[in-house]
């Protein structure tokens, strides 16, 4: 994924198919709820550092880091996503602004 990618989901706002989340909050719940439903849907994109109206605020750097290894490590656990999904995780810059986008690919399976 590259920034213009990640800009025209964004001027599109959010759909079946993409989520905005702040990137505020450690709460990994809505993430995990959010990465099941695009595994049992058409698969999706969600962007952390984003506001809800489209409004890019970022992601601090340390925010960045412990989402991606939480996610990572929880994949498939009992705790999070049951079974383990398949997804990509990539940092974009816009603006001098770290998104980081979770990209879900579809699957064949029920994840919860």
């Amino acid at each position: 994924m590259n920034k213009q990618t990640v800009m025209k989901l964004i001027s599109k706002g959010e759909s079946s198919t993409v989520e905005f989340k702040s990137g505020k909050s450690k709460e990994f719940t809505n993430i995990y709820r959010v990465m099941c439903a695009f595994a049992n849907c058409k698969g999706g994109y969600l962007l952390l550092g984003i506001y809800d109206n489209g409004e890019i605020i970022g992601c601090e750097a340390n925010y960045i880091s412990a989402i991606k290894s939480r996610i990572q490590r929880e994949n498939g656990s009992s705790n999070a996503i049951i079974p383990k999904i398949s997804f990509q995780i990539e940092i974009i810059s816009i603006d001098s602004k770290n998104v980081l986008c979770i990209s879900v690919n579809k699957s064949n399976q029920i994840h919860t």
